[in-house]
């Protein structure tokens, strides 16, 4: 960073800091989908991408022991972001299928513009008892893109699956499938999703018999620019029996880049894995894994970790609240769900008592900070957070959301289960330009605007564009609107009683002058409208030697 644009960070927050205000933001549920009566629905959640391309995200949502096809054939159901409606539900074949034991967004495998979703089938016998399937069917029209079976009897193909990204760069979006028992020790099955060829084979060996109990991908780990895997193996036993582990895999050569280890036995690191996004903004995203039987706070109350995918340091350990939570039986990153410019992450706890007993909680985590941001209690016997999943952003409200999958729910009859869309926070404070700017050499008039949430500890980034390049230009900060010639028929819009700060425009020549400056706003201050405007001295622009922006009211907001 530019040190100019320190000093402005800086500056801006110890000038705003005079106006401090409490507050604390807020989510809520967007969207309820229940079961029948021993469906399990929630077993299995996750956004679904854009599936209608009616620009909000979508969810889908398995139910293993959903019966329309035999008993505990399964289904999974994807559902609108925009509205709840039921978009798509598909069936297994047959009875003791259970397909949507695992469910995803898929990413576009077919690249018609549609993303599209997979669902995994444990229990399907195509190549013998417990084979397994794994289904990828279009977003477009519900139609079967692939098919991926199991080879062999208790190969448990499709108990897990998950979008893997485009590994081999051929503009197609490929899929994980792990097969917990594929060559005895399990394997994780990276396909193509131009063709269903294999891409990637990663084998479990003799220290566990779980490899692929989870699979995920990983984001960019190692910043080559192709997205990485993360597979699970919770019974692994390096560190004791079931101490477990979790192995970060490059996307392009299929190499091992990362290897993490519970530290005891029965800790179950790796039950449930999952892509952390960049949490701590260096570059590289980052993973995170659960250990739900860890005992740091209790016997099995659980923990998570999350892990740097730049060195594979931990950079977050959190722990369950009490013996017997299984906190960590379900992890993933959250997205940036206060728009505070950090990737967030969730963690579940399906056998937490806060709401009652086996109610289930889930939390969310600042990446910035490790601190909670919020919690959400079921109510007995639900096991809210057996499953947690990021979806994107669902209300197009420009804040990332989360769904929970509480698979005991009995709204609709016993054990029929239930999903849940949360929101993230939404943005409650605005940006607005307001009056005229003043043209500066060859015409043009520079433009001066924010990006990003107008509230307590987000970050945004202030833009001025179009002025003349390589000059200081002069950002007044202020908090009240004023209207006062400056001459030239240009017009000082701010009161810059508060703060006058220099910033180096880039660029060469007339209307190619502009900077981009990172800023957070102070974490405590809220409910203050404040004004800003640039001076650009131009020697060009007239008698007056200056041109200037736009004024911005920023309504900072909790």
């Amino acid at each position: 960073m530019h040190s100019s644009q320190r000093v402005f960070m800086n500056l801006v927050t110890a000038g705003l800091l005079v106006l401090l205000a409490r507050g604390a933001g807020a989510q809520g549920i967007l969207h309820s989908f229940y079961g029948n009566a021993g469906d399990l629905q929630g077993a299995a959640v996750s956004g679904a991408g854009d599936v209608d391309r009616d620009g909000f995200a979508d969810i889908i949502v398995g139910a293993p022991y959903s019966s329309v096809n035999g008993i505990q054939s399964g289904s999974a159901r994807v559902y609108s972001g925009a509205n709840g409606a039921l978009l798509y539900t598909f069936h297994g074949d047959s009875t003791s299928d259970q397909l949507g034991w695992a469910v995803s967004g898929a990413g576009d495998v077919n690249q018609d513009g549609h993303d599209d979703v997979i669902a995994g089938a444990l229990g399907d016998s195509t190549a013998g008892n417990y084979s397994g399937s794994a289904f990828v069917y279009s977003g477009l029209n519900g139609s079967l893109l692939h098919a991926f079976h199991g080879a062999a009897a208790n190969d448990m193909l499709g108990r897990s699956v998950s979008a893997a990204g485009d590994v081999n760069k051929d503009g197609f979006d490929d899929v994980i499938v792990g097969a917990v028992h594929k060559n005895t020790y399990g394997a994780a099955l990276v396909y193509s999703g131009q063709d269903g060829s294999i891409l990637h084979t990663f084998q479990g060996d003799a220290n566990g018999f779980f490899f692929g109990i989870w699979v995920s991908a990983a984001g960019d780990v190692n910043a080559d620019s192709y997205p990485d895997l993360v597979v699970g193996d919770h019974s692994y036993n390096l560190h004791g029996i079931y101490s477990g582990a979790a192995w970060v895999f490059s996307g392009k050569t299929g190499a091992k880049l990362h290897s993490f280890y519970g530290d005891s036995a029965d800790d179950r690191l790796g039950y449930c894995v999952g892509d952390a996004g960049d949490v701590n903004q260096d570059g590289f995203d980052d993973v995170i894994a659960g250990a739900f039987y860890d005992d740091n706070t209790g016997a099995d109350a659980g923990s998570a970790r999350v892990f740097s995918g730049k060195d594979g340091t931990i950079l977050y350990h959190v722990n369950g609240d009490a013996a017997g939570n299984w906190f960590g039986h379900s992890v993933d990153g959250a997205g940036d769900v206060n728009g505070d410019g950090y990737a967030d992450f969730l963690v579940g706890a399906p056998k937490a008592s806060a709401g009652g007993n086996q109610a289930g909680r889930v939390r969310v985590f600042s990446g910035a900070s490790g601190a909670v941001l919020f919690t959400m209690d079921g109510t007995t016997g639900d096991q809210l957070g057996h499953a947690v999943r990021d979806t994107g952003d669902v209300d197009a409200d420009g804040r990332d959301d989360f769904v929970v999958g509480a698979l005991a729910e009995d709204t609709n009859g016993w054990n029929a289960g239930a999903a849940f869309a949360y929101s993230g926070v939404p943005c409650p404070g605005s940006v607005s330009a307001y009056g005229a700017g003043c043209p500066g050499s060859a015409g043009f008039t520079p433009l001066l605007a924010l990006s990003g949430c107008a509230s307590p500890g987000s970050v945004v980034t202030l833009e001025i564009e179009g002025g003349l390049g390589g000059v200081l230009a002069f950002l007044f900060v202020g908090l009240n609107a004023v209207s006062i010639p400056a001459g030239g028929g240009c017009t000082l819009l701010v009161d810059p009683i508060a703060l006058i700060l220099p910033l180096p425009l880039g660029g060469s020549g007339p209307g190619a002058g502009a900077i981009s400056v990172p800023a957070q706003i102070p974490s405590g201050m809220a409910n203050v409208l404040v004004r800003a405007q640039a001076f650009l001295p131009d020697p060009g622009a007239g008698a007056q030697g200056f041109s200037t922006t736009n004024g911005l009211n920023i309504d900072i907001r909790n």
